[in-house]
């Protein structure tokens, strides 16, 4: 008879670790049992392993969401107020015999500040876009999900209740 040494790897491994910090909500239950996941179980792809507490991260969702909803309403104002100023000067200036220098000066002096406002509020409500993705990001990313199917739990070092630090490894699964 004859003898071989080698060593068994696995096919796929992976290391699973939240984005964000954050207190964990729970873990999977396997259907039938009564218990969180343990190390040996074996999950399907697109199982949710880990979720954390999503509280916080709802509420900066929906203050981000509200935001923009606010800002899309001064771009309209802000608009508005341009699209009057505008008109304002173009009378004031159609009606320049009747009209004192002063009063053209000033009505351009508001069509100015209505650009600049205009253009203030396009910029936040920029800013407040990218904010609201990065809200929306953190919500989608409260959740470990395994990444491939026949995914055994190798390595667990997470329990509900725990803060867990972002980056920090909570499964190995291979």
């Amino acid at each position: 008879s004859r003898r071989y040494s080698g060593s068994v790897e696995p096919l796929q491994s992976t290391s699973l670790a939240f984005k964000l910090s954050g207190t964990v909500r729970g873990l999977h239950r396997p259907p039938g049992l009564n218990r969180d996941v343990q190390v040996g179980d074996t999950l399907a792809k697109g199982t949710v392993i880990a979720e954390l507490d999503e509280g916080d991260l709802r509420r900066a969702k929906l203050g981000a969401e509200a935001r923009v909803a606010q800002l899309e309403a001064r771009v309209v104002t802000a608009k508005e107020t341009l699209e009057i100023a505008t008109r304002n000067v173009a009378r004031f200036e159609n009606a320049a015999a009747s009209v004192s220098k002063v009063a053209l000066d000033e009505a351009e002096s508001r069509r100015i500040a209505a650009a600049g406002e205009l253009e203030s509020a396009e910029h936040a409500l920029a800013d407040a876009r990218v904010q609201l993705d990065q809200a929306a990001d953190d919500y989608e990313n409260r959740r470990l999900i395994v990444p491939f199917d026949n995914a055994t739990i190798a390595e667990k070092t997470i329990e509900p209740g725990e803060r867990k630090a972002a980056h920090e490894i909570a499964f190995r699964l291979i």
